[in-house]
């Protein structure tokens, strides 16, 4: 419930995402149109979508978005609720407990137990050669199974992270999707086979499993029917919808250049990572500790690595277990199935990201392996009952649960407790993995982003121990900027500079030394290192905003224009952009300029259409085109040039709106209204109150001048506001004072 909006992805799938944050029907069908980078997930993007509606209704975004967040949180608690719910419903259903008759879970070496397995399905099968009981009821397996789904801390990033939704919603509809099964194999109606297709069309487009198919074949087998050609017509059209899906995210990885990207970065035979993978898996399902959002992969891998001969070791002992149970116990076998089904197409066979593993991986595939731990729970206490008086068992039982249970609901909070911001998640990551190339570096970005700039320096100092040239490449950026944030320029922008040498192929080191050079007034010289940057991402619209406005200073009017073009050709929302075209298209003044501008507005506002900049754009932009003469353009035109930080051009531009004429009255009012409007939206910018001043003297009104003359000497810290300051107040002076009114 504390959350914020933590990750990238809460960023661009959520709060930023234009179709998402702004809710129409429109936008509802085009989320099915996108796929993002890997990721198809419409279902996903259409909860998030409707919880902004809610949160427009109830205004819950009033103070800062992040007041809103705990909604989204809230909804993922409840769909994990649900699951929990969903894990006992399927499981009772597989191990055929109706709770109407007496249900064995185990095999029976007499003839009358085989006779009972004919007729029950799962819930009979032979006396396991060590001693296994019969169990009467399935109930207790398939609860206990739930409530280690429900609180296992393996379970909280899919939780916690906003954008776990897509494993919430595609495990909630797989589980769905088997329910329908069962139900569609007992009455075989058109409205069950058609349900059983829903669920699994909502499951994949939430994201995608791979292994559906399988957990789909488990149900005739649980039941003890023998699949019928009407099932394998059924089976057939979910497996080719699963099937089609796979195919897309494939596509989608290959063309987001993952593969590519982990080929080059990740070294050794595949397999080795598998295991390690598996290894992982296993662990931390027993033992549940050094949990974080992010887990390397290890760089180059070898069948010789110590780290390699341990998870072979540990996968092969939890392989021999599984399988000696699996061989005892069908139960237990489709327990193994469930968990490897779920857990085989997140495993790194063929490496898209430079991570070995992830606690949301587990969140379908733990269903089998909950099962497989229930079914020996209840068979250790069923075993110790026939030794014991009836009551020690059920004791022993009750104080396991509540030490264990609390326990774990503690580790969970704790876990949680690191995905409350961007900066308590680094932590823990650089925690978990202090000696990790980056790690230090991401937590120091956290600090840089508030300001703390001296303790972001000394976190990406902790970097520069690493030989590997693209890592202290990147803690020289974070080491640059800082600098230059703190007022050493110099050495900052030398810094950056390091970077570049010790990693020229990041197009990011680029950006960040042009941003470097613009805060501090370096803007001719920015505009190369942005070109630089764009050769290596073409379609960072970040870098192509900033580059059509060093072409808009250097009066490149036509690169400029391409710049921005192109970035709408990349985002057809990109709101920066159109605002870049519509101040384009004043600074040119021409009616087809205008008309262009106009369109782009009118266009993106059917799909923003609370975006008041826009708004304001679209009415300032009629304004001009039919209205204006040339002392108001000159008047737009300087306006313009404020907001684009050409504080001395638009001095320049407002000396003509001083005579006394009534055009050069309507435009100094005109000015005053958008300075006041542009004040709201950047307080912190000095300039403002500097050219209010100006317009206002020109005015006649020399008190408030007066004020804004104080509030510009207050707030302009360089060199240029202070020269200018003295200006404005020796014309202050020389104007008569005004009468009260």
């Amino acid at each position: 419930i504390r959350g914020e909006f933590v990750g990238g992805d809460d960023h661009n799938l959520v709060l930023h995402h234009v179709l998402v944050n702004q809710p129409s029907f429109k936008h509802a069908i085009e989320l099915f149109a996108i796929v993002h980078r890997d990721l198809y997930q419409p279902i996903p993007l259409l909860t998030f979508q409707f919880e902004f509606l809610v949160a427009d209704w109830f205004n819950l975004f009033a103070e800062s978005v992040e007041q809103g967040a705990w909604l989204f949180h809230f909804d993922n608690m409840w769909l994990h609720g649900i699951n929990a719910l969903l894990v006992a419903a399927v499981l009772l259903m597989l191990m055929g407990s109706s709770g109407s008759k007496p249900r064995s879970l185990v095999r029976a070496d007499s003839a009358a137990s085989r006779n009972n397995a004919s007729v029950d399905g799962l819930a009979g099968s032979r006396q396991m050669d060590f001693g296994m009981p019969r169990f009467d009821s399935a109930a207790p397996i398939a609860w206990t199974a739930a409530l280690i789904f429900a609180v296992h801390p393996l379970q909280v990033e899919v939780v916690a992270w906003i954008n776990g939704r897509m494993m919430l919603l595609s495990t909630m509809f797989a589980l769905c999707a088997m329910l329908a099964l069962a139900r569609w194999l007992d009455r075989k109606s058109f409205l069950s086979g058609a349900l059983v297709i829903l669920c699994v069309l909502l499951s994949v487009t939430s994201k995608v499993r791979g292994g559906l198919p399988i957990l789909l074949a488990l149900v005739p087998q649980a039941k003890g029917m023998r699949p019928s050609r009407r099932f394998w017509m059924m089976w057939s059209v979910c497996t080719g919808i699963v099937v089609f899906f796979v195919g897309l995210n494939l596509w989608s990885t290959a063309e987001a250049d993952f593969f590519a990207g982990g080929a080059r970065h990740l070294h050794g035979p595949a397999l080795a990572r598998v295991f390690m993978a598996l290894a992982f898996y296993f662990e931390h399902f027993l033992w549940p500790v050094g949990l974080a959002s992010y887990y390397p992969a290890p760089v180059r891998v070898s069948w010789s690595d110590p780290a390699t001969v341990a998870a072979i070791g540990t996968v092969l002992i939890a392989l021999a277990i599984m399988a000696f149970f699996s061989w005892k116990s069908r139960a237990c076998f489709l327990g193994s199935l469930w968990f490897f089904a779920g857990i085989v197409d997140t495993l790194p066979f063929f490496p898209a990201r430079n991570i070995l593993a992830a606690d949301r991986y587990m969140y379908l595939p733990i269903i089998g392996l909950a099962w497989f731990t229930a079914i020996l729970v209840c068979w250790c206490r069923r075993r110790w009952s026939m030794h014991r008086s009836a009551t020690e068992p059920n004791a022993a039982a009750a104080i396991v649960a509540l030490v264990l249970i609390p326990l774990l609901i503690g580790i969970c909070w704790r876990v949680a407790d690191s995905y409350t911001t961007a900066r308590t998640q680094a932590e823990r990551i650089a925690k978990v993995f202090p000696a990790e190339p980056r790690v230090w570096e991401r937590l120091g970005w956290t600090y840089h982003r508030a300001g703390e700039y001296d303790r972001a320096i000394e976190l990406a100092r902790l970097e520069l121990r690493h030989d590997a040239r693209e890592v202290q490449s990147g803690a020289f950026q974070l080491i640059g900027l800082s600098q230059v944030k703190k007022g050493d320029v110099a050495t900052g922008l030398a810094h950056l500079e390091k970077a570049i040498e010790l990693h020229a192929e990041e197009g990011l080191a680029y950006f960040r030394l042009a941003t470097a050079l613009e805060d501090v007034g370096r803007h001719a010289e920015a505009v190369p290192w942005y070109e630089q940057a764009l050769g290596d991402n073409p379609r960072d619209n970040p870098t192509l905003r900033r580059l059509a406005m060093g072409y808009r200073r250097q009066n490149r009017i036509t690169e400029a224009h391409g710049a921005y073009m192109q970035a709408l050709q990349n985002n057809p929302y990109e709101v920066e952009a159109v605002i870049g075209l519509v101040e384009l298209a004043i600074d040119s003044g021409t009616s087809d300029s205008f008309e262009e501008a106009e369109g782009h507005l009118v266009r993106l506002l059917r799909d923003i259409p609370n975006e008041p900049r826009l708004r304001a754009n679209l009415g300032m932009i009629r304004f001009l085109a039919n209205e204006a003469d040339d002392l108001l353009l000159t008047a737009a035109r300087a306006f313009i040039a404020l907001t684009d930080g050409r504080h001395s051009l638009c001095v320049e531009r407002i000396e003509v709106l001083d005579e006394a004429s009534e055009s050069a009255s309507v435009a100094r009012k005109w000015l005053l209204a958008q300075l006041e409007r542009f004040d709201h939206e950047r307080p912190d910018n000095a300039w403002t109150y500097g050219i209010s001043a100006r317009v206002l003297i020109a005015d006649g009104q020399t008190e408030a001048a007066r004020v804004a003359v104080q509030l510009f000497e207050q707030h302009g810290a360089d060199e240029e506001c202070r020269f200018y300051g003295r200006e404005l107040r020796q014309e202050v002076a020389a104007e008569p004072a005004e009468d009260a009114e």
